[in-house]
């Protein structure tokens, strides 16, 4: 039987949902992140950790912009991005926090049996949401509501932000998808992202700032890159270990999420505070793209996700973890098939 082990903690508990197969462990406290799932009968990681550890919500080093507080409480894992996603902005004249206001906040939270119950009440916007955290063998289900409480329609981003690493990228991963589409990002990075800027292709290739043709199913070791997963017939992303030590699967609606970032840092970025450190790729289902936040999406011709007056939105996501495939070729009701990894 599943079941949930409160760490006590002042000012963060961690929260322990455990099974047979998982355990995966949550702060309240800090954004409701998934900060660790860990693979049990083979102990293996699956999420990537910051090395700086990521300090308590609300702390920020004194002279810190809103990207430098986010990053300096960033301790890897999954957030959730809402109601902005990205840079920091001021839409309608409110002010939006890089990444926004959800990642940040400390949520409400209870135990219902087998189940971690959060809720939040945002400032910035006039929304509500309640989210469950479940898990069915091994079989992550996170099940979200988003509410317009108000009388005024609502835009926002929604996006979630999964880093993977750990012993998924110990050794040759492949990433797979239900994405036909890829588009690299076409604004200036200083950190020089390794794909061309705005390149347009079919998944897998891109092609790269060298000019050679990438094959976006082998992670840009040594690199860094930012792209988005689009078209998708239907909606998941994987990321499996070639020797088929690991694996997950992630899966969701993309009629909401219809598009998924995919971000890449493999030691690509020198400065504070990569350092060369970096080990994560992030796929990360979104309501929109490109990612600059809430009012640059605005000013692009891509939709945007809108609550009317009093309207919700229901949701839910699964993650599956697994052992033996070599790479997945489809996700049905949120588990991962394909071919078996050599022995």
């Amino acid at each position: 039987m599943p079941a949930v082990t409160v760490e006590s903690r002042p000012t963060n508990p961690k929260i322990l949902l455990q099974s047979a197969a998982l355990t995966v462990t949550i702060t309240p406290g800090k954004g409701g992140d998934i900060t660790s799932i860990v693979h049990q009968s083979t102990g293996q990681e699956i999420l990537w950790q910051t090395p700086w550890g990521g300090r308590p919500s609300g702390f920020a080093l004194p002279g810190s912009d809103s990207t430098d507080a986010w990053m300096q409480q960033y301790p890897g894992g999954w957030q959730l991005l809402l109601p902005n996603a990205s840079a920091a902005c001021t839409d309608q004249g409110i002010q939006h926090g890089f990444h926004g206001e959800a990642a940040v906040s400390p949520w409400d939270w209870t135990v219902e049996d087998d189940t971690l119950c959060l809720s939040l009440a945002f400032y910035t916007l006039p929304l509500t949401m309640a989210r469950r955290f479940r898990i069915d063998n091994d079989v992550l289900i996170i099940d979200e509501v988003i509410a317009n409480t108000s009388a005024e329609s609502v835009a926002l981003i929604w996006c979630h932000h999964p880093g993977f690493g750990g012993a998924l990228l110990a050794g040759p991963a492949r990433i797979t998808t239900g994405a036909q589409k890829i588009t690299v990002d076409d604004q200036p990075d200083a950190r020089g992202n390794a794909l061309y800027p705005g390149y347009e292709s079919a998944w897998p290739y891109s092609l790269g700032q060298d000019g050679e043709q990438k094959d976006l199913r082998h992670p840009l070791d040594g690199q860094h890159a930012m792209a988005y997963l689009h078209d998708f017939t239907a909606g998941w992303v994987a990321l499996t270990r070639i020797d088929g030590a690991i694996g997950m699967a992630l899966s969701w609606d993309h009629t909401l999420f219809p598009c998924a970032w995919l971000w890449q840092e493999l030691g690509g970025s020198t400065g504070r505070p990569w350092f060369g450190r970096g080990r994560v790729i992030g796929l990360e289902p979104a309501t929109t793209w490109p990612g600059r936040g809430l009012a640059a999406a605005k000013a692009t011709n891509r939709p945007l996700l809108q609550l009317g007056a009093g309207e919700s939105r229901a949701t839910t996501l699964r993650l599956h973890v697994f052992t033996g495939l070599s790479e997945v070729d489809a996700v049905s009701e949120g588990r991962a098939t394909g071919p078996v990894a050599p022995q």
